[in-house]
C-alpha cells in the first residue's frame, strides 16, 4: 500500500514538474510523421512558428507521445555540393601483429574529396587512421595522419573523418586499433566469511565496415525559399510607402520589380518589432526594373519601406519578392510517434547535446514531420516579473484602501442626522 502511495506521488509530482515547464509556452502544436523511417525527424518552420519564437529560437519544447523531452537543435536546410562516391569494402589487408587494417578505395575518376564516412553498426568507437592520397598515375600526392573517427551513442562525433579538400584519384586507409579487447567483469558475494570473487571476462571486437562513402560537403548551399507576406501600400508626399507583416521570417533577399523602364531611387527599410520600435534602418538603392536587396537575415515583426521619389512620379506595378532559408528543427526518431510541440512566451533556453552534432545531421535523410493548427495552450501561466508584481500590490492595496474609504464616506452620509437636545 506504501509503495503505490508512494509511485502515485512520484508521478504526481512528474507530472507537476512537466505542467511547470509547459507553462511557459502560449502555443502548441501536434507535429504528425509522415511515415517515412529515419534516424533523424525534423520539423519545417512556417510563419507561425516563426513569429511567435524569439531570435535565437530558444523558446520551444517538444515532448513526445508519452509526454517525455525530446532534445532539438534549429538549423538550415542544406543541400550538399560536390561529388559523392559510395565503395564497398573488397580490398581489407589485415596487421595482426600492429593490430591494424589497410583498406585501399579507388574512385570511378579523379575527385576533388574532403571526408569519408564508414557505415558500421557500432555505437561506440574511438579509431585513428592515416590516409594515402593518390594521383590517376598512382604517385602518392599526400599523406595524412592521426586523424580521428570516433562515434559515442550519436552523442560526440560520428562516422564521419574530414581533412583538407584534395583531387584524388585513389585511397589508402590505414586503421589502427582495428580489433579491441573490451573486460567484462562480474562479481560474486558470500555474505557468510565476507569474501568476494571477481570474475573477468575478455572479449574482442572488430570494427565491421559496410561501405565507405567519399565525399566533398565544403560546397554545401542553403535553401532559400519564396515567402508570401502581407502587404499594403500608401502614397505619401513624395514617398511610397510599403507596410509589410514580415512575421519575424529571417529574410534574406529582397527582389523590387516595376513597370518603369529608367528609373533610380532612394529605399528606406525599417524593422520594426512588435511595440511598434524602429529596431533598424537600412538605407540602399534600386535601379531599372528590377534589383535585388540583401537584407541580411534580420527578423521584425513588421517592416516598413518606403520609396523615397523625391520630385519623380511613383513607380507603376510595384511588385515584393522575398527569400528567406529554410529553418527545421532537428530530433533523433521517436518512432513515427506524434509530437507536441510548445513554443511561444517569454521560457528560459534549454540546452541539449544535439547541438554538439546537429550540423552532421542537416546531410542526412529525414523523417519529415507536418504541423497541425496553432491552438493556445490551456496550460499556458507565464509568470508575472517581479517588477510588475510590486506594482500590482502597491495598485491592489491603493484599491483596497480606495474601496474601503469610499465605503466609510457612503456610511457616514447615509446615516440619520443625530438628534439635537433642546
Amino acid at each position: 500500500m506504501k509503495k503505490s502511495a508512494f509511485l502515485c506521488l512520484l508521478m504526481m509530482l512528474c507530472h507537476l514538474s512537466a505542467n511547470t515547464d509547459l507553462k511557459e509556452y502560449q502555443f502548441v502544436r501536434t507535429a504528425k510523421s509522415d511515415g517515412s523511417k529515419s534516424d533523424t525527424l525534423a520539423i519545417m518552420f512556417d510563419n507561425s512558428l516563426y513569429k511567435n519564437t524569439n531570435n535565437d529560437y530558444s523558446n520551444i519544447f517538444i515532448t513526445d507521445a508519452d509526454g517525455g523531452k525530446v532534445p532539438f537543435a534549429v538549423r538550415d536546410l542544406t543541400v550538399r555540393g560536390g561529388d559523392s562516391h559510395i565503395v564497398q569494402i573488397t580490398d581489407l589487408k589485415r596487421n595482426i601483429k600492429n593490430n591494424t587494417a589497410e583498406i585501399t578505395v579507388k574512385l570511378p575518376v579523379e575527385t576533388t574529396v574532403n571526408n569519408l564516412t564508414f557505415s558500421t553498426d557500432l555505437k561506440r568507437f574511438d579509431k585513428s587512421l592515416d590516409i594515402i592520397f593518390y594521383d590517376c598515375n598512382d604517385k602518392i600526392i599526400r599523406t595524412d595522419k592521426n586523424l580521428k573517427l570516433y562515434q559515442y551513442d550519436k552523442l560526440y562525433g560520428n562516422s564521419t573523418v574530414k581533412f583538407k579538400r584534395i583531387k584524388t584519384a585513389k585511397l589508402s586507409i590505414i586503421i589502427r586499433n582495428f580489433i579491441e579487447k573490451k573486460d567484462m567483469t562480474f562479481s560474486t558475494e558470500t555474505v557468510s566469511n565476507d569474501t568476494k570473487t571477481v570474475q573477468k571476462n575478455v572479449r574482442t571486437e572488430e570494427f565491421k565496415i559496410k561501405q565507405i562513402t567519399v565525399h566533398d560537403d565544403t560546397e554545401g548551399k542553403r535553401l532559400y525559399h519564396p515567402v508570401q507576406l502581407e502587404t499594403t501600400r500608401t502614397e505619401s508626399t513624395n514617398n511610397t510607402i510599403f507596410v509589410i507583416d514580415s512575421c519575424r521570417i529571417p529574410l534574406e533577399y529582397l527582389t523590387v520589380k516595376a513597370d518603369d523602364k529608367n528609373y533610380a531611387r532612394t529605399v528606406q527599410i525599417e524593422f520594426i518589432d512588435k511595440n511598434g520600435k524602429t529596431q533598424f534602418t537600412h538605407f540602399t538603392q534600386i535601379f531599372n526594373k528590377q534589383s535585388r536587396l540583401l537584407l541580411d537575415g534580420k527578423r521584425a515583426d513588421k517592416i516598413r519601406m518606403t520609396i523615397l521619389n523625391d520630385d519623380n512620379a511613383p513607380l507603376k506595378n510595384v511588385s515584393l519578392n522575398w527569400e528567406a532559408p529554410q529553418k527545421i528543427i532537428l530530433a533523433e526518431s521517436c518512432g513515427n510517434k506524434d509530437l507536441k510541440i510548445y513554443y511561444g512566451g517569454n521560457a528560459a533556453a534549454k540546452i541539449y547535446d544535439i547541438e554538439k552534432y546537429a550540423d552532421k545531421l542537416v546531410f542526412e535523410k529525414h523523417s519529415f514531420y507536418t504541423l497541425n493548427k496553432e491552438e493556445i495552450s490551456e496550460i499556458y501561466a507565464p509568470e508575472i516579473p517581479k517588477d510588475k508584481i510590486y506594482k500590482y500590490i502597491m495598485w491592489t492595496v491603493l484599491g483596497a484602501a480606495a474601496l474601503l474609504l469610499g465605503a466609510v464616506i457612503i456610511k457616514l452620509m447615509l446615516a440619520p442626522p443625530a438628534e439635537q437636545n433642546s
